[in-house]
Protein backbone atom coordinates (compact mmCIF):
# COMPACT_ATOMS: atom_id res chain seq x y z
CA UNK A 1 0.00 0.00 0.00
CA UNK A 2 1.50 3.33 -1.02
CA UNK A 3 1.73 6.43 1.19
CA UNK A 4 -1.12 8.32 -0.58
CA UNK A 5 -3.51 5.37 -0.27
CA UNK A 6 -2.71 5.04 3.44
CA UNK A 7 -3.28 8.78 3.96
CA UNK A 8 -6.64 8.60 2.16
CA UNK A 9 -7.71 5.65 4.34
CA UNK A 10 -6.71 7.56 7.48
CA UNK A 11 -8.73 10.58 6.34
CA UNK A 12 -11.76 8.39 5.54
CA UNK A 13 -11.58 6.76 8.98
CA UNK A 14 -11.27 10.18 10.67
CA UNK A 15 -14.37 11.48 8.86
CA UNK A 16 -16.33 8.28 9.44
CA UNK A 17 -16.42 7.34 5.75
CA UNK A 18 -16.34 3.57 5.24
CA UNK A 19 -16.46 3.26 8.99
CA UNK A 20 -18.69 1.15 11.18
CA UNK A 21 -22.18 0.47 9.84
CA UNK A 22 -25.10 -0.34 12.13
CA UNK A 23 -28.36 -2.15 11.54
CA UNK A 24 -31.29 -2.88 13.84
CA UNK A 25 -32.01 -6.61 13.67
CA UNK A 26 -34.69 -6.86 16.33
CA UNK A 27 -36.83 -4.55 18.48
CA UNK A 28 -39.22 -5.59 21.24
CA UNK A 29 -41.20 -2.79 22.89
CA UNK A 30 -43.96 -4.98 24.33
CA UNK A 31 -42.92 -4.52 27.98
CA UNK A 32 -44.05 -1.26 29.59
CA UNK A 33 -41.29 1.37 29.86
CA UNK A 34 -38.64 -0.91 28.35
CA UNK A 35 -37.24 -1.64 24.91
CA UNK A 36 -35.07 -4.63 24.15
CA UNK A 37 -33.33 -5.23 20.88
CA UNK A 38 -30.40 -6.41 18.86
CA UNK A 39 -28.16 -4.31 16.64
CA UNK A 40 -25.47 -5.48 14.27
CA UNK A 41 -22.17 -3.69 13.72
CA UNK A 42 -20.02 -4.28 10.65
CA UNK A 43 -17.02 -2.63 9.05
CA UNK A 44 -14.95 -2.94 5.89
CA UNK A 45 -11.81 -2.24 7.92
CA UNK A 46 -10.74 -3.22 11.42
CA UNK A 47 -12.18 -0.78 13.95
CA UNK A 48 -11.81 -0.35 17.69
CA UNK A 49 -15.20 0.39 19.24
CA UNK A 50 -14.93 2.68 22.28
CA UNK A 51 -18.63 2.86 23.21
CA UNK A 52 -22.17 2.27 21.99
CA UNK A 53 -24.95 4.57 23.18
CA UNK A 54 -28.70 4.08 22.80
CA UNK A 55 -31.23 6.86 23.24
CA UNK A 56 -35.03 6.80 22.95
CA UNK A 57 -36.45 10.13 21.80
CA UNK A 58 -40.03 11.35 21.43
CA UNK A 59 -40.43 13.86 18.60
CA UNK A 60 -43.59 15.83 19.44
CA UNK A 61 -45.15 18.03 16.76
CA UNK A 62 -48.09 20.38 17.13
CA UNK A 63 -49.73 22.59 14.52
CA UNK A 64 -49.11 23.10 10.82
CA UNK A 65 -47.40 25.62 8.58
CA UNK A 66 -45.77 28.62 10.27
CA UNK A 67 -47.39 27.77 13.60
CA UNK A 68 -45.88 24.28 13.70
CA UNK A 69 -43.74 23.49 16.73
CA UNK A 70 -41.45 20.51 17.16
CA UNK A 71 -40.04 19.39 20.50
CA UNK A 72 -37.76 16.47 21.32
CA UNK A 73 -37.81 14.66 24.64
CA UNK A 74 -35.17 12.11 25.65
CA UNK A 75 -37.15 9.36 27.37
CA UNK A 76 -34.22 7.13 28.26
CA UNK A 77 -30.62 6.35 27.42
CA UNK A 78 -28.04 3.64 27.97
CA UNK A 79 -24.34 3.32 27.21
CA UNK A 80 -21.99 0.38 26.81
CA UNK A 81 -18.41 1.48 27.50
CA UNK A 82 -16.83 -1.91 26.83
CA UNK A 83 -13.98 -1.45 24.35
CA UNK A 84 -13.70 -4.15 21.69
CA UNK A 85 -12.25 -4.70 18.24
CA UNK A 86 -14.44 -5.24 15.20
CA UNK A 87 -12.41 -7.08 12.57
CA UNK A 88 -12.65 -6.28 8.86
CA UNK A 89 -15.76 -7.85 7.29
CA UNK A 90 -16.90 -9.09 10.73
CA UNK A 91 -20.53 -8.75 11.82
CA UNK A 92 -21.04 -8.43 15.57
CA UNK A 93 -24.46 -8.53 17.19
CA UNK A 94 -25.03 -6.54 20.37
CA UNK A 95 -28.15 -7.00 22.50
CA UNK A 96 -29.46 -4.02 24.44
CA UNK A 97 -32.10 -3.12 26.99
CA UNK A 98 -33.26 0.45 27.42
CA UNK A 99 -35.53 1.55 30.27
CA UNK A 100 -37.46 4.76 29.70
CA UNK A 101 -40.09 7.01 31.18
CA UNK A 102 -42.70 8.61 28.96
CA UNK A 103 -43.33 12.34 29.20
CA UNK A 104 -47.04 13.04 29.58
CA UNK A 105 -48.72 16.29 28.62
CA UNK A 106 -51.54 17.84 30.66
CA UNK A 107 -54.05 16.56 28.12
CA UNK A 108 -52.66 13.00 28.38
CA UNK A 109 -52.90 13.13 32.18
CA UNK A 110 -56.52 14.35 31.95
CA UNK A 111 -57.31 11.49 29.56
CA UNK A 112 -55.84 8.94 32.00
CA UNK A 113 -57.95 10.30 34.87
CA UNK A 114 -61.21 10.23 32.95
CA UNK A 115 -61.62 7.63 30.18
CA UNK A 116 -64.92 9.24 29.11
CA UNK A 117 -62.94 12.23 27.82
CA UNK A 118 -61.04 10.04 25.32
CA UNK A 119 -63.17 10.94 22.24
CA UNK A 120 -63.02 14.67 23.01
CA UNK A 121 -59.28 14.63 23.67
CA UNK A 122 -58.66 12.60 20.51
CA UNK A 123 -60.65 15.18 18.52
CA UNK A 124 -58.69 18.05 20.14
CA UNK A 125 -55.40 16.37 19.20
CA UNK A 126 -56.55 15.91 15.60
CA UNK A 127 -57.73 19.54 15.36
CA UNK A 128 -54.42 20.84 16.76
CA UNK A 129 -52.40 18.43 14.56
CA UNK A 130 -50.66 16.85 17.56
CA UNK A 131 -48.43 13.87 16.82
CA UNK A 132 -45.64 11.97 18.56
CA UNK A 133 -43.09 9.77 16.82
CA UNK A 134 -40.63 7.65 18.77
CA UNK A 135 -37.08 7.19 17.50
CA UNK A 136 -34.25 4.99 18.71
CA UNK A 137 -30.88 6.67 18.15
CA UNK A 138 -27.66 4.67 18.34
CA UNK A 139 -24.18 6.25 18.36
CA UNK A 140 -20.98 4.26 18.19
CA UNK A 141 -17.67 5.94 19.00
CA UNK A 142 -14.81 4.52 16.95
CA UNK A 143 -11.15 5.08 17.79
CA UNK A 144 -9.51 7.45 15.29
CA UNK A 145 -12.82 8.82 14.01
CA UNK A 146 -14.01 12.35 14.75
CA UNK A 147 -17.55 11.48 13.67
CA UNK A 148 -19.37 8.68 15.53
CA UNK A 149 -21.29 6.08 13.55
CA UNK A 150 -24.97 7.02 13.83
CA UNK A 151 -28.26 5.19 13.32
CA UNK A 152 -31.82 6.44 13.68
CA UNK A 153 -34.60 3.84 13.78
CA UNK A 154 -38.23 4.98 13.84
CA UNK A 155 -40.48 3.02 16.21
CA UNK A 156 -43.69 4.69 15.07
CA UNK A 157 -46.40 6.49 16.98
CA UNK A 158 -46.89 4.35 20.05
CA UNK A 159 -45.03 2.78 22.92
CA UNK A 160 -46.32 0.42 25.61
Amino acid sequence: MDKNHKMINTLKRFLGIESVKMEVLQIDNQAPNQIKGLIQLSSLQEAQILSVQWELVEIYTKGTGKGKTVQEFVLGSSIRDEIFTLNAEEKKQIPFQLDYEQVKSKIDLAQEKNKFLFPLIRLAKVLKSVNSVYVLRVKTKVKGSAVPAFLEYELGNGLK
